[in-house]
């Protein structure tokens, strides 16, 4: 829901469209506001045309629309053509809107403009004193991207069905069109196989999708302008399937499903023609399912060693002038991809599958950065870039907001070559992720992801982004995710139902650890082990710091500003008080036994602020001996604890930096002689 716009500046619509121009006016919603379908119909513009109703009625709940006995306005649809090319596709998924202030004209080409061009439009409904209303406004959008998706990991840990579904909802919002759906690894076998039910039955621990149920959330996918495409990660990453199959693998088993996360020895014998006809067999039963273009076949952190010590894989090598592992790796993929080929559909693979045997109809998926993307599209493969776009690593918005997929060495490569970059995906890796908590590390932040591949590249105002994220945020939630309850439950299963308001608000000033610091964790981790810490709770790239920091750098231009030092003192007290508050309540809570030292913090840096807070405000310098002592506490606080930071540390060193010195004496000058001999 976008607030009352007066301006194009006020617009708080994400992504943001190609062609903005706003008039004057609000078309007012009442009760008789509905949907008109023009031109082209169709099942699935009409079941579009009647969610775009019930995400009216849930956007504006508890307030009715008001009541109007008059004919009430409506939303035209006129779609031009019947058939769409599947999302993620070159295809026209362009869309034209007109808000006057008696209508609606959506007009788009392909159904699936008209999809995006009613997620628009929910965006745009504006809350006021008097009603809801849109504000009256030509819209002229296009993606710059045709591949624009999500990878979810649902092996790591179990993603059941109502998450998928909640964020293809959340994806369609923002015009993500190609959701990647992890679903075989080392730690499972996610889909049921009927041909092969030794794949599922023994591989899965009994967490899998039923066939029922796949076919269930591909058409909910489709519904919503999403294709699928499913990946089965193989050579390696392969030791679920080896439970029920051991003769698929390199080396003797017995094989049992991974508990541990990391790279695995465990790789298919893709020399035995027993491998090669099983797996185009169960490949043959996925095609019956996923109706889309392409399958993703994975191919990365393929462990050699099996192939290497096994006599059989080596003499085949041999005979097939097979240099080495990379070799044989690519051999494998080619003589699948050529399979798929045969029955209309194309494969994907990461990157350490590159090279110039690979066949040029293999998309490249960039998984170790930018110059693999360069490298593949130089060598004229189509590629798809993802390693900047790693959700799980814990990064800012901001961070993935400002990284392109035309940016690194792909800034270096022809025009021709950047037309084989179908886009981009964010990316969802689950090993320290659950369902409890997987919406608040994939939203709002993969908004800015959506927005880099829909948008106009010159759009990268990062302030104007995190301006439109809250809105976006709430958008989110009200039609259904996570990212905002799952965390506050969490927060209350923390103190054992004491004080859980003093829990959230530590937890709304810590971030967690990024992946690259957590991940030299993971020998602690299974997939058994509870993900219901802190660090499982916080959320990163929250709110509350960088409100924090937005009113410190103010206070800062402006001592003088009361108000705002007000409330930078209220907010550092409560982080004083909220220390006082969980320790008092450990011993009724034992899961507040980690978080204690992290409120410690809290409460010491706060104290830093206050003094930094009262010395800018009376104008006070402080003594050398001070900002040491202050900047010694700033320097303890901002370690990780429990893989934890605390978020709100810069913010209190910006005060600090703008606490002018006392001028030095005598005594200072003799000290620092002394100290500089």
């Amino acid at each position: 829901m976008c607030p009352q716009m007066k301006s194009f500046a006020e617009c708080t619509l994400l992504p943001l469209p190609s062609d903005l121009t706003l008039g004057d006016g609000y078309l007012i919603l009442d009760n008789e506001f509905r949907v008109v379908l023009a031109g082209v119909r169709g099942s699935r513009l009409e079941r579009a045309a009647k969610r775009f109703a019930h995400v009216v009625r849930q956007l504006t709940e508890p307030r009715p629309l008001a009541s109007d006995k008059s004919k009430g306005p409506r939303v035209a649809v006129v779609v031009e053509e019947s058939a769409d090319a599947a999302p993620g596709t070159p295809d026209d998924e362009s869309y034209t809107l007109t808000v006057s202030p008696d209508s609606v004209l959506l007009e788009a080409r392909k159904t699936c403009g008209a999809l995006h061009g009613l997620q628009t439009l929910a965006q745009l409904i504006v809350s006021s004193p008097d009603g809801y209303k849109l504000p009256v406004v030509r819209i002229v959008d296009r993606p710059r991207f045709a591949w624009r998706g999500l990878l979810i990991d649902a092996v790591r840990h179990w993603m059941p069905a109502e998450v998928i579904k909640r964020n293809l909802d959340a994806m369609a919002a923002v015009k993500l069109n190609v959701f990647h759906w992890h679903l075989t690894n080392d730690q499972g076998f996610r889909i049921e196989s009927r041909r092969f039910p030794r794949l599922h039955g023994l591989g899965s621990d009994g967490k899998y999708y039923t066939q029922e149920e796949i076919r269930g959330i591909v058409e909910y996918a489709w519904d919503r302008g999403i294709c699928i495409v499913p990946e089965f990660d193989m050579p390696g990453h392969t030791t679920s399937w080896f439970v029920g199959y051991p003769e698929l693998a390199s080396a003797p088993g017995p094989y049992t499903v991974s508990r541990q996360f990391g790279g695995h020895k465990a790789t298919m014998d893709p020399t035995r023609n027993g491998t090669i006809e099983l797996v185009l067999e169960f490949l043959s039963e996925m095609i019956s399912l996923f109706p889309g273009r392409f399958i993703h076949l994975g191919g990365d952190q393929v462990d050699p060693e099996h192939w290497q010590s096994n006599s059989a894989i080596r003499t085949y090598m041999r005979e097939n002038s097979l240099e080495g592992p990379h070799d044989l790796l690519v051999d494998f993929h080619n003589r699948i991809h050529r399979f798929l080929l045969g029955h209309g559909r194309e494969a994907i693979g990461w990157d350490p599958l590159a090279g110039s045997s690979l066949d040029l109809g293999v998309v490249v998926q960039s998984v170790r950065g930018q110059q693999w993307v360069a490298q593949a599209i130089r060598g004229g493969h189509r590629a798809i870039a993802s390693s900047d776009y790693y959700m799980d690593a814990m990064l800012p918005a901001s961070h993935h907001y400002l990284r392109d997929p035309f940016d690194g060495e792909v800034s270096d490569t022809t025009e021709e070559q950047r037309a084989l970059v179908l886009g981009a995906e964010a990316s969802m890796w689950t090993e320290f992720a659950t369902a409890n908590n997987v919406d608040s590390r994939i939203w709002p932040r993969t908004a800015a992801v959506a927005e880099r591949l829909w948008s106009p590249r010159e759009i990268r105002d990062v302030d104007d982004l995190y301006r439109r994220i809250p809105a976006l945020s709430w958008h989110l939630d009200a039609i259904g995710l996570t990212h905002k309850t799952s965390p506050r439950q969490m927060h209350k299963d923390l103190a054992g139902g004491i004080s859980s308001d003093a829990v959230q608000v530590l937890a709304d000033v810590v971030e967690p650890i990024t992946l690259e610091a957590r991940w030299k964790l993971l020998a602690h981790y299974t997939t058994t082990t509870p993900l219901n810490r802190l660090v499982d709770a916080a959320v990163p790239d929250g709110e509350t710091p960088r409100g924090f920091a937005a009113k410190v750098a103010a206070f800062v231009a402006d001592p003088t500003h009361g108000v705002m030092r007000s409330e930078l003192e209220a907010e550092l007290k409560t982080w004083i008080a909220t220390h006082e508050r969980i320790t008092s309540d450990v011993p009724a809570s034992p899961h507040l036994n980690e978080i204690t030292s992290v409120s410690k913090a809290l409460s010491d840096v706060a104290g830093v602020g206050l003094a930094c807070l009262a010395a800018l405000h009376s104008s006070k310098a402080i003594t050398r001996e001070e900002r040491e002592t202050h900047m010694a506490i700033l320097e303890s606080a901002g370690a990780p604890r429990a893989e934890v930071t605390l978020a709100i540390v810069p913010g209190i060193r910006t005060l600090l930096e703008a606490v002018p010195d006392e001028p030095p004496t005598a005594i200072d000058g003799i000290i620092d002689e002394v100290e500089g001999q």
